[in-house]
């Protein structure tokens, strides 16, 4: 890694990484669902528990595109809201207690001849905390700050300079560049982390472990964990439900590929044929593999033109 400064970091350890878009793996785990029979609502808001003998036996919910009402039976209910965990509790109970504590994280994105990389770097921040600089084609982005959120939880929690200058600080300390300004980040994003509470400590401090807990009407609750544990965390979700409903539930076999997911797992193969066979710059072809795997080739069938002069989205995409 040609940038990474040698003055400061005499050795390195080379381990590896998994890099997933979060957008596309939520949308094929709803396929997959789909797949299996499950109905999914999209902008649809839980508004009530209904409770029938002090059981949790549905929701009332509210389109929040048309207004319409809708009355969702069911013999268990899962709350699996993220940081919006504690609101859906107290639906059914309005005394339950607070058992999360809300961390923000923040990515910045520089352009990738800002900061050429060519591996993932792990760079040292101020406080003693490590943060990531991943290059991902055109872009390079660097994260995550990880500090309490003590509002209520936000689709969109702010980002403030001072978080951006956290992430570039150690940017020049640790790699041989200008120092990088505020004004040169192309994009940001945040986001919450449904932490479990452990009075006393520090977020960074604070075990990323997941927990279910069963309300006093049976309404079952799953928050903490990290992305690379969803299905550990949902079988353990739904071997609880099977538990209060006297049932044994069969979870979906762990090795079973999601939508697109099943070949070899050879991207750079798949992104090399996607370039030949629709004339597409290595790039653009590299994302649309990475994107939709095995229905990469669908996707350009359905239009390998890009929206927009040099860009790199496909009209088959839309």
């Amino acid at each position: 890694e040609p940038l990474v400064r040698r003055d400061r970091t005499p050795f390195a350890c080379l381990y590896r990484e998994y890099l997933t878009e979060d957008a596309r793996l939520v949308l094929a785990n709803l396929r997959d669902a789909r797949r299996r029979g499950a109905e999914a609502l999209n902008h649809v808001k839980v508004q009530a528990m209904l409770l029938e003998a002090g059981h949790a036996v549905g929701v009332v919910a509210r389109c929040c595109l048309s207004g319409r009402e809708l009355r969702v039976r069911a013999r268990s209910v899962v709350n699996a809201a993220g940081p919006w965990v504690e609101a859906v509790r107290r639906l059914e109970d309005a005394a339950a207690p607070s058992l999360l504590h809300l961390s923000k994280g923040v990515h910045v994105v520089l352009p990738a001849e800002r900061l050429p990389l060519r591996h993932i770097v792990i760079l040292g921040a101020a406080d003693k905390r490590s943060i990531f600089a991943i290059p991902r084609g055109d872009i390079v982005y660097v994260g995550t700050t990880d500090t309490s959120y003590t509002k209520q939880a936000d689709l969109w929690p702010a980002i403030t300079r001072e978080d951006v200058e956290y992430l570039l600080e150690p940017l020049a300390r640790s790699l041989d560049v200008e120092p990088v300004r505020a004004e040169e980040c192309v994009s940001a994003w945040s986001g919450l982390r449904p932490l479990i509470a452990q009075p006393g400590k520090l977020p960074t401090e604070i075990s990323r472990r997941d927990e279910i807990w069963v309300g006093p009407a049976g309404l079952v609750s799953i928050a903490g964990g990290k992305l690379t544990g969803y299905r550990k965390m949902a079988a353990g979700a739904v071997e609880r439900v099977g538990q209060l409903l006297g049932a044994t539930l069969q979870a979906a076999a762990p090795d079973e590929p999601l939508p697109g997911g099943d070949f070899a797992g050879d991207l750079d193969s798949l992104s090399g044929a996607l370039a030949r066979e629709f004339a597409l710059d290595p790039l653009a072809a590299a994302r649309l593999a990475r994107l939709y795997g095995s229905e990469a080739e669908q996707v350009a069938k359905s239009g390998a033109k890009a929206i927009l002069p040099g860009g790199r989205v496909l009209e088959g995409e839309i």
